[in-house]
């Protein structure tokens, strides 16, 4: 099954954190394509919509429980980008 997952902060008022953390994505199975543009001065703020957004990782995975491992591994390494 083919997927997309919205790279998106978890809170308003968070920094973002190095590009090299996000070409980390590249290497969970399962990942496609990441595509994603940061800008260093850039903050989370809800009232942005889907503008504050960073980007797309696009994928896919062979079933249900592949899918939650890559989507699992793709949030510990976002835990760690937000400021």
């Amino acid at each position: 099954m083919a997927f997309q997952y919205f790279l998106s902060p978890p809170a308003d008022g968070l920094a973002p954190g190095g590009g090299e953390l996000i070409d980390d994505l590249q290497a969970v199975p399962g990942v496609d394509l990441v595509d994603a543009r940061i800008d260093p001065a850039w903050r989370a703020d809800w009232r942005a919509g889907t503008e504050w957004l960073i980007g797309t990782v696009y994928g896919s995975a062979a079933g249900h429980a592949e899918l939650r491992t890559t989507v699992e591994d793709i949030h510990r390494r976002m835990d760690t980008f937000w400021s």
